[in-house]
């Protein structure tokens, strides 16, 4: 995944600009950015595709949702990823994560995606087809839950998030398990964007269910040095 380092320092002042000027009035989880506004300068959406752009660039032996590399890999900017397993398997998934003050956390309760890269039923040849294929494979996404510190929270199906159609680059070895090279993806899922937390030991817990397969995941967060 390209990244452009004045583009990036640019977000991190503009993110800073406009945490403290984002609404939570009538917000029902005041601890997560609203979905339907700009969020460290760009929307759920562009975070989305950022978030699989993220995921996808790096090897499935060394990427932390195959909890074969610590969560501070590729991260960049104000916004730090976090999701559960690529592969999930019966039981609650347990991650510890470090992480700098000042981060919001950006991940999904459950997402899909689809590109022309994949194989039926992920694949997409146009970006059309890409958007139609992710709302047939999200669309089945239930049981939504999750809590922060304990606390649940609410109207989560509020956070359905599409992407717009995004370019990735697939290294050997990836997550989506397709030949290395270059694509086109559209996803559609459930995403939070959690505001930086205060120093010291936070809980994140998620979980969902879709066609007959379901993630549960737990993450022990330290914020600090």
């Amino acid at each position: 995944m390209k990244r452009i380092l004045i583009y990036l320092g640019l977000a991190v002042l503009l993110g800073a600009m406009l945490l403290p000027t984002i609404s939570f009035s009538g917000n029902p989880n005041p601890r997560i950015l609203p979905p339907h506004t700009s969020a460290f300068g760009m929307t759920y959406g562009e975070w989305s595709a950022r978030w699989w752009q993220w995921a996808i660039s790096m090897p499935a032996d060394h990427n932390p949702l195959t909890d074969s590399e610590d969560c501070s890999a590729g991260q960049l900017g104000p916004v730090w990823f976090l999701g559960g397993p690529f592969f999930p398997a019966p039981g609650i998934d347990f991650r510890n994560c470090k992480v700098p003050p000042g981060k919001a956390l950006f991940f999904p309760i459950i997402n899909t995606e689809c590109s022309n890269l994949e194989p039926f039923p992920w694949f997409g040849a146009t970006a059309e087809d890409r958007l139609a294929c992710a709302k047939i494979n999200a669309d089945p996404m239930t049981d939504l839950f999750a809590e922060v510190d304990g606390v649940p929270l609410g109207d989560l199906s509020g956070y359905r998030t599409v992407s717009p159609n995004y370019f990735f680059t697939a290294p050997p070895n990836n997550v989506l398990g397709v030949d290395a090279g270059s694509g086109e993806s559209v996803g559609d899922g459930y995403y939070l964007m959690l505001a930086p937390l205060s120093a010291g030991k936070h809980t994140i817990h998620f979980s969902a269910s879709s066609n007959g397969w379901g993630l549960d995941v737990t993450y022990f967060i330290t914020v600090g040095k």
